[in-house]
């Protein structure tokens, strides 16, 4: 075969050339609830044998009351979600939770939950707080709190399953990491 054909040949073999994905982090609406909704429930099913509410109406009353849901975004669709809320722990001390990732995008070179968590912590650095708080169930697998405690957080507290809010319908503990930061500076002089 001539070197010609062999190039051809050896072209018509490969695979086509996939288009780059597109990735977008944007702050949920209302109407993204459902979305979030899904994207938990697959990311949790370890949790729903320990809370009675469902994670519907949780992220529903989330938003209406105005926390910030963060959704990463491949090509129009979600793969994972955080939630930046707005009451304070403190006047310096702001909560994030309910990170999720699709399983396909965890563990990868992207880095996706900790855009997310470094995105919220923007988010909560901009509002004047530098103390960010997290938590991790007792019963979520060990690989979560390493990943908290390589983006700087420590466990500080520990809290029954039956103190929470909503309360743990079987015996579990949270444990509360948190990380100290600066406050962003302020952009008046």
């Amino acid at each position: 075969m001539d070197p010609l054909s062999a190039a051809t040949t050896r072209a018509s073999h490969q695979q086509p050339r996939r288009r780059p994905s597109l990735h977008l982090i944007r702050t949920a609406h209302g109407h993204d609830a459902p979305q979030i909704h899904a994207l938990l429930e697959r990311a949790f099913v370890d949790e729903r044998d320990y809370f009675a509410e469902t994670l519907l109406d949780e992220v529903e009353r989330s938003i209406a009351h105005g926390d910030e849901w963060l959704i990463l975004e491949e090509d129009g669709e979600a793969i994972g979600v955080v939630c930046v809320y707005r009451d304070r722990l403190t006047d310096r001390s702001g909560r994030i939770g309910q990170l999720a990732v699709e399983e396909a995008f965890r563990h990868t070179s992207a880095r996706y939950g900790r855009q997310l968590i470094q995105i919220a912590e923007e988010r909560l650095r901009a509002q004047g707080c530098n103390v960010m708080t997290v938590g991790v169930l007792d019963f979520k697998p060990p690989w979560l709190s390493r990943f908290y405690m390589g983006l700087g957080y420590q466990a500080t507290q520990r809290i029954d399953g039956k103190d929470l809010d909503p309360p743990a319908v079987k015996p579990c503990r949270l444990y509360v990491m948190q990380k100290r930061t600066a406050p962003a500076l302020s952009r008046s002089l």
